[in-house]
Order: structure tokens, then C-alpha cells, then sequence
């Protein structure tokens, strides 16, 4: 009697204590500390991303640690770059292990170095639309044009604008600042 019922206990042990612990934060800093939390069943990651954006004087970094579905964890880091020195960078870590994202990462560091490619670009504070293109070079590894419009929020800079420039990477991570 008793081996058939821990037989059937057994399984539900195991699954109550396989859940996926991750550190579940957001910041306006480089770093941010939260709890380690239990991921749902389908997370499979836990994942760090640290994002900063240089708008000429104005400087502000963000971070978020969650638990997230294995299949939408891209890792890796990317820069965008604006005209009038308005820059974008971000770096996202995933990894399947508990705790995994208790640390802090480095925001990756922007390249001044063209690599060959060019396009076309404005930066138009207040603007939907830009009227006058100028070209932009490429640096490190941006491979990409793209076309972006939205308002930028961060405490209480709030900026609406349009912008065409070079990218290769905007993701939901940047959502808490970039609302389309």
C-alpha cells in the first residue's frame, strides 16, 4: 500500500520544487535587487538586460531581471546611434540555472569606429515625420537602418520624436522607456 501512494506522491514532490528560481527586479540604475521568485512553467530563463541612453546632455540607465520563455530569451548586446548624439545601448543575459541573474552585467560600450555603411538619418524632437535626411556612418557592429517614432519617458524627461538611424536590435526590454 505504501509504495503505490509514493509512487503517485513522487511525482508531484518533483514538480512542486523544479519551478526555475530567478531575481525578479527593475531599476533606474545599473543594478537592481529583488527576490529570488519561482518562474511559471513555461519560463525557462532567467534574464538580466541593462539598457542606457545617452540623449546629448541627458544620461539615464535602466534594469530589469524577470523570468522569461526560453524562446523569446535573445542574449546578446547592441547599440543604436542617432544623430545629435543620442545613443541607445543594451545587453540581455539568459541562462537556465537558479539565481542565475542575481549579478549585475555591463552595458556595452559604444564604438566610434565606421565600419563602411551608412544611412540615412534625423532626429526630430516633437516631430511624427522628418522632413530632412542626413547621412549617418556606421560604427562597431551596427548593421542595420530602421525607422523609429514613439515618445521616450525617464523620470521627468519626457521626449516625443521621430528618428531614422542605424540599429540592429529593439526588443520589448526597452518598452519601459520607448512606447511605440
Amino acid at each position: 500500500m505504501w509504495a503505490p501512494l509514493s509512487l503517485c506522491l513522487l511525482p508531484a514532490l518533483l514538480a512542486t520544487g523544479s519551478a526555475l528560481l530567478c531575481k525578479v527586479c527593475e531599476s533606474k540604475e545599473e543594478s537592481c535587487s529583488g527576490p529570488l521568485q519561482p518562474c511559471a512553467p513555461l519560463e525557462g530563463d532567467c534574464v538580466t538586460s541593462v539598457a542606457a541612453f545617452n540623449l546629448g546632455e541627458s544620461y539615464f540607465i535602466y534594469t530589469a531581471k524577470l523570468c522569461l520563455e526560453t524562446k523569446s530569451c535573445e542574449p546578446g548586446s547592441f547599440t543604436v546611434t542617432f544623430p545629435r548624439n543620442f545613443t541607445m545601448r543594451l545587453k540581455v543575459s539568459c541562462c537556465d540555472t537558479d539565481g542565475y541573474n542575481a549579478g549585475a552585467i555591463p552595458v556595452p560600450s559604444v564604438s566610434h569606429v565606421p565600419n563602411g555603411r551608412q544611412c540615412p538619418a534625423c532626429y526630430v524632437p516633437g516631430a511624427d515625420r522628418c522632413k530632412a535626411m542626413e547621412i549617418l556612418a556606421c560604427t562597431g557592429a551596427e548593421d542595420h537602418c530602421a525607422d523609429v517614432a514613439g515618445t521616450l519617458t525617464a523620470g521627468n524627461f519626457t521626449r516625443t520624436s521621430t528618428t531614422t538611424s542605424k540599429e540592429n536590435l529593439l526588443g520589448p526590454l526597452l518598452q519601459p522607456y520607448w512606447d511605440q
